[in-house]
């Protein structure tokens, strides 16, 4: 995400910190192993100060990886002031943007339960109840509470289906005063050997509009520099039945694609 390409209004906040100021805080909502921070934190105008993550195993990937403190819990048993405690133990007295996937079961075309959750929500709504999803609530529960600056939420394609929730949020957002914008990015057309196709909602406060500019482009000039699963995976070793705890491999021999380059990092073996 390039904040760098967006205009100012004439409240406008200069969202791009100058060399002398700190970074911008980011907390990290259903952070999992944290590659949505890691994106923010390699752009260097950010920096991730906490994150929320109920499942162990990627909690301690998260720690492990970005050196930041994760809330080994789920999201809705957090409330934003145990998020700023953390925040303010490492020197900064709020937080400037809040990110997340909040989890999409009953939106995504995997979940076969769908049929069933629409259903259920059908039915409620001709008895006049309003069907939530509760992760959504609760993300936007911490945002309300919290205040940043920006948030940025990813959801799969189906979030686009369940147009009275993705509508609710964004409703929500504009009262607190947010300018929000949503655009779909599919990750194969940034390099990931991976067709992914999601939503991504962006809000700012005291911004007059989103500049479509925010939103990336496809950084490959053309389909044949896409990274398909043979360049990812074509320089590793054959697997074979060997027993656990089987000395390292070494790639394959032969000079390595850029690609290959940058995955081994500098290393020879696996």
């Amino acid at each position: 995400m390039h904040l760098t390409g967006l205009e100012r209004s004439q409240q406008g906040i200069d969202l791009v910190p100058s060399i002398l100021r700190k970074k911008y805080s980011l907390a990290d909502l259903y952070a999992g192993p944290g590659g949505l921070s890691l994106g923010f934190k390699q752009s260097r105008f950010f920096q991730p100060v906490v994150a929320v993550e109920y499942k162990s195993k990627a909690s301690e990937t998260y720690e492990n990886n970005l050196g930041v403190k994760v809330i080994t819990k789920d999201v809705a048993n957090v409330d934003a002031d145990e998020i700023l405690k953390v925040a303010k133990e490492q020197g900064y007295k709020g937080i400037d943007v809040v990110v997340g996937g909040p989890p999409c079961q009953a939106f995504s075309t995997a979940n076969t339960k769908e049929t069933q959750w629409r259903k259920i929500k059908a039915r409620n709504q001709k008895k006049g109840n309003c069907v939530e999803n509760p992760e959504w609530v609760n993300f936007w529960r911490i945002i309300e509470a919290l205040q940043p600056r920006a948030f940025v939420a990813e959801n799969v394609m189906g979030f686009r289906t369940c147009k009275d929730v993705m509508l609710d949020f964004i409703e929500k957002s504009e009262l607190l005063g947010y300018t929000t914008g949503y655009s779909k990015l599919d990750a194969q057309s940034f390099g990931v050997p991976q067709r992914r196709k999601r939503i991504f909602i962006i809000g700012l406060r005291d911004y007059s509009q989103i500049q479509h500019s925010l939103f990336p482009k496809n950084c490959l000039k053309k389909d044949t520099e896409l990274i398909t699963a043979g360049k990812a995976f074509g320089d590793l070793p054959e697997l074979k039945n060997d027993s656990p705890g089987s000395p390292i491999a070494n790639y394959k021999k032969g000079r390595p694609t850029s690609y290959e380059s940058l995955m081994r990092n500098g290393t020879n073996v696996l």
